[in-house]
């Protein structure tokens, strides 16, 4: 985590402050599995905040167009929820022994449709994003 700070303080003030707003999910992610039905969810949320970061590292005012970016943060969001729930299906019955939650658990017996329609709408959200960014 020092290593992470260290890399988060070299970077612009706007940075800084967004790092800190995701900070407490990358604290609370690792016990999601017990508690929370949907943990892929708050891993989307977690993992995919770096796209606000690093845009606001890279623009000339230091500031997120919300608008442009969000479609991005909620396409990668989906995206990782499906990804992961593949994954996740090979734990599924280790999970349930263990009393533990993932979308693999929740959508088992409807996998193929759900997960495709998280996978299109996700490369919608990508879409909207590339326009709404002038791309």
């Amino acid at each position: 985590m020092g290593l992470n700070f260290s890399i988060l303080f070299s970077l612009p003030w706007e940075c800084v402050k967004l790092g800190f707003m995701v900070t407490p999910l990358v604290f609370i992610y690792p016990t999601t599995k017990r508690y929370f039905k949907y943990p892929q969810l708050v891993l989307g949320a977690t993992f995919n905040f770096g796209v606000f970061i690093g845009y606001a590292a890279l623009s000339a005012s230091n500031s997120v167009a919300w608008q442009a970016v969000a479609p991005f943060y909620i396409g990668g969001i989906l995206w990782t929820i499906v990804y992961d729930s593949i994954y996740a299906f090979q734990d599924r019955k280790f999970d349930k022994k263990l009393n533990l939650n993932s979308t693999a658990i929740q959508m088992e017996h409807n996998p193929h449709t759900i997960l495709a329609g998280l996978a299109a709408t996700s490369v919608g959200c990508f879409a909207t994003g590339g326009l709404m960014a002038g791309l």
